[in-house]
């Protein structure tokens, strides 16, 4: 995709394949500003024990410093997690 041009990468940590992307970014070649990247934090990750550092790990994967959107892959986790534990200032 980033040798015909896409510029936009969105990855999430349920998919499984950070690692791999953050490789295929690095093998690119291509400036990190020309890139857009995703990734998304899942469900059980929503809470204040583990949110923070499952970011940290996703940026390792990606071997970037920080990723352009960070998402909520879904805002209604089977635990009920509530949306206070990881939407706070």
């Amino acid at each position: 995709a980033l040798e015909v041009g896409f510029r936009h990468i969105d990855t999430a940590q349920i998919y499984g394949n950070e690692a791999q992307v953050g490789q295929a970014i690095q093998d690119s070649n291509i400036a990190r500003e020309e890139l857009f990247i995703t990734t998304k934090v899942w469900n059980d990750k929503l809470n204040k024990a583990s949110f923070i550092d499952s970011v940290k790990e996703s940026l390792a994967k990606l071997q970037v410093e920080q990723v352009d959107l960070l998402l909520i892959h879904w805002p209604s986790p089977s635990n009920s997690e509530p949306m206070s534990e990881y939407l706070t200032e």
